[in-house]
């Protein structure tokens, strides 16, 4: 879910920044360009917001705009210890006579550590409650709609009409039959259905000429495939409620939908049957409409301040020339590619190139040798298995190298040796990749540091799970050692989104009834210190 979210937030952004571009320099070309262009240019910016390119196109960067943004996001929000354990400050011996205080994490392994708090987690469940309030809304304001014009539906009987529109579908070239049907409760026609459309007129008088120029417009509509584009805009608005750019989105593929329209049907009429055209638009405005919704349907008309700009772009259409029709197609290209550049997060296991070999996975646990990843520039040693955990800081493997986990590990018994000490600290960068580390064991009594890594200095720790650790009675001998389940001792490194869960502890034999360990820490607690020497003087002889 962290992945998910980080990608959500990441397509709005870059679906934002892409929505901004094109209108930045719509001046430019809003009188230049087709109306067609300017309805479906949108298109890229909707995709923009829905799929993550990075991780679908093979042909996309590996630095992106977007994707740099949020990976300097991801190191800048990170801190030098684990939420659940606080850091504490403890005296370790580096190897001189003299104890210097180290900043480390406190033992993690004291008591069992609860599954965490992931605000990831929170906000998915907050992000899909209300993205499927919202959706569930629109679909119950699309089947009101729907059900409000069929209850109000009267079939269209007469032959003549019938005819003008089978005519206007031939001219289109539109093979699904489009039903007809007038309805008292609308004030202009309007078109319904995806798969069965539907045209419903208003109950007025209208010429064959103005029915002509109706059927055209609302056939033309079914051709472009408007009502599956105004549904793929409410699916952004649904996913990305949170972010306003999306609803001016919507505003402008609606306005863009009818323009768009208007240009298809004009283009093979004269200046005369374009002004007819023109008033038949604001015949229809005149009347008042008792019930509209733009996500049911398409309309011939849906306001004065929208009908003023189309009928401005119907009288000063003039068709593209070629060298236009260049330039769009030079600046759609353009488009796509700050679509592609602008980005998305991308978590490098999810960017992993094809060229791996699949048989990585299956490594043998007793080959230490690493296979290596180029990720945006840098390389990373894939580790795979316990042997290659261990092989860290030897040979070609060293302390100064880029490692990422790629698989669960679950460690032998055998006594762990943390990666790092004074003389040789890790300063490279370990991912963890959400993978679990299960097992590891310290035992040793005369341990001073103890943990996955024991000196890090500037390194870079994170995404580690450890499962089933066991190392309270590791350094027992000790009394200045440094313990931190992940990291010991960290000078300048960051270590963040690291989880850990301790083995849990066997059951112990039960105490016989005769026997009462004493604990000075509760007798205290019942009984005035004072009096603690006394009580157990009072065992002692009582022959307990």
């Amino acid at each position: 879910m962290n992945e998910f979210m980080k990608i959500l937030l990441s397509l709005s952004v870059s679906g934002a920044l892409l929505l901004l571009l094109i209108l930045g320099g719509k001046p430019l070309y809003k009188n230049r360009f087709s109306k067609r262009w300017q309805y479906y240019i949108w298109i890229v910016v909707a995709l923009r917001f829905l799929l993550p390119w990075n991780a679908l196109f093979p042909f996309t960067p590996d630095t992106t705009i977007v994707g740099s943004l949020f990976e300097k996001f991801d190191t800048a929000a990170i801190t030098n210890e684990i939420p659940a354990s606080p850091n504490v400050t403890v005296s370790v011996n580096p190897g001189n006579n003299e104890a210097e205080p180290i900043q480390t994490n406190r033992d993690m392994t004291a008591a069992a550590m609860p599954e965490p708090f992931n605000k990831y987690v929170c906000l998915f469940f907050i992000w899909s409650a209300l993205a499927l309030v919202l959706f569930v809304r629109k679909i119950t304001v699309y089947q009101g709609f729907i059900q409000y014009i069929k209850a109000g539906s009267t079939e269209v009987s007469d032959i003549k009409i019938l005819n003008l529109l089978s005519d206007c579908e031939e001219k289109l070239n539109v093979k699904t039959r489009v039903e007809l049907s007038c309805n008292s409760l609308i004030a202009f026609p309007i078109m319904i259905g995806f798969f069965r459309p539907e045209i419903v007129l208003p109950v007025r008088q209208l010429e064959d000429k103005e029915l002509s120029y109706i059927f055209v417009h609302e056939l033309t509509h079914y051709k472009q495939g408007d009502m599956f584009y105004k549904w793929l805009i409410q699916t952004v608005v649904c996913a990305h409620w949170f972010n306003p750019f999306v609803y001016l989105l919507e505003k402008e593929v609606n306005q863009s939908c009818e323009l768009s329209c208007d240009e298809k049907v004009i283009s093979v009429l004269d200046d005369k049957a374009k002004r007819a055209y023109g008033e038949t638009l604001i015949s229809f405005l005149k009347s008042n409409n008792l019930y509209k919704s733009s996500l049911a349907s398409v309309t011939l008309t849906e306001g004065a301040e929208q009908l003023k700009e189309r009928l401005g772009a119907i009288m000063n259409f003039r068709k593209k020339g070629k060298a236009l029709r260049i330039l769009t197609g030079v600046l759609t290209v353009g488009i796509i590619f700050a679509a592609v550049f602008v980005g998305n997060y991308h978590e490098a296991s999810a960017s992993m190139p094809a060229n791996i070999d699949n048989d990585l996975s299956i490594q043998s646990d007793d080959m230490p040798a690493m296979e290596t990843l180029e990720f945006r520039g840098t390389t990373y040693y894939l580790v795979f298995n316990e042997a290659q955990l261990r092989a860290i800081g030897t040979g070609a493997y060293g302390m100064d190298q880029n490692y990422m986990q790629q698989a669960d590990i679950q460690l032998s018994t055998d006594e762990w040796v943390p990666i790092g000490t004074w003389d040789n600290p890790f300063t490279g960068t370990f991912n963890g990749n959400g993978f679990e580390i299960a097992g590891l064991t310290m035992t040793d009594p005369d341990a001073e540091i103890i943990g996955l890594f024991g000196v890090a200095k500037n390194a870079h720790i994170y995404n580690v799970i450890l499962r089933d650790c066991d190392i309270t009675s590791a350094g027992r001998n000790i009394t200045g050692k440094s313990v931190g389940a992940i990291l010991a001792i960290g000078q300048g490194s960051r270590s963040y989104d690291n989880f850990v869960y301790p083995k849990e502890a066997s059951p112990q034999p039960t105490t016989p009834a005769f026997f009462v360990p004493l604990r000075s820490n509760l007798l205290s607690k019942k009984y005035p210190a004072q009096s603690a020497s006394l009580i157990f003087l009072q065992f002692v002889n009582s022959g307990l």
